[in-house]
């Protein structure tokens, strides 16, 4: 993360990064599942912290679950359908932070 940080100051001279602060931070992954990513939101992806998600969208283009807790968000959805792909990939994303 630091690297980061420290390639955004490189790229944005005039941005004075001592003066801010970290927001939020996201990071995901992709996964190459053996089924189709609908049968696993369908079936393994139905609550967190008890909670059914704040999106849960199933169509043609996309299947997409987003769960909501106090600072922490996350976004799960079939990455091939999105995009056309002939394989199975899933993505999961993780948002900490301040998410207002």
């Amino acid at each position: 993360m630091f690297e980061a940080i420290e390639d955004l100051e490189q790229d944005f001279k005039s941005l004075n990064l001592n003066e801010g602060y970290l927001q939020s931070l996201e990071f995901g992954f992709n996964l190459l599942v053996d089924k189709t990513p609908k049968y696993y939101l369908d079936s393994n992806f139905l609550l967190y912290k008890h909670k059914a998600p704040m999106i849960n969208k199933s169509t043609n283009a996309m299947n997409y679950k987003k769960f909501e807790h106090s600072s922490i968000n996350w976004k799960i959805y079939d990455k091939g359908t999105q995009y056309s792909l002939d394989n199975h990939l899933f993505r999961i994303e993780i948002i900490s932070g301040r998410l207002n």
